[in-house]
């Protein structure tokens, strides 16, 4: 878990200059469910019974 920003990194620079379709799609997926996952753990009632 320590060394996955450099695994990241390593991705990112080895890859193509231009973000696919697929790529963007996926960023955007990931985003949304960090912010349901940050909504839910903060300000749901669920967890703070």
């Amino acid at each position: 878990m320590i060394l996955l920003p450099w695994m990241f990194l390593l991705i990112v620079e080895n890859g193509g200059r231009k973000i696919t379709a697929s790529e963007a799609t996926l960023f955007i997926v990931s985003v949304a469910v960090n912010a349901i996952a940050v909504y839910e753990f903060l300000w749901a009632k669920i967890i703070h019974v």
